[in-house]
């Protein structure tokens, strides 16, 4: 597997909420990540990577058209695209999972 520096790297960001879009844009900017594609849908992402391709796709959890499950699957299905990691998070929690 090629190595890639953060300078190298080609990030799909995926993110609904604006304000949070813009606030990890701007710190990858920061780390100087190569090109950032910040979308805030699935279908946005998907077209995304069909394209430029990435490096890495990084992502919300929950979009309005889908979820980042489905973005997974759409890259692990395909022979040309399954080989991008992805990262996905959430600010939702299961407070069960916590509960004593």
């Amino acid at each position: 597997m090629e190595k890639l520096s953060i300078s190298d790297l080609h990030i799909i960001l995926v993110e609904p909420s604006d304000t949070q879009r813009k606030i990890i844009t701007t710190l990858l900017l920061k780390e100087k990540v190569r090109e950032i594609d910040p979308v805030s849908t699935l279908s946005e992402a998907m077209s995304a990577v069909k394209a430029h391709g990435a490096d890495l796709i990084v992502s919300a959890m929950y979009f309005e058209d889908g979820t980042a499950l489905d973005l997974l699957k759409f890259i692990k299905e395909s022979d040309e695209f399954k080989s991008i990691p992805s990262v996905s998070y959430t600010h939702l929690t299961l407070p069960t999972i916590y509960s004593v």
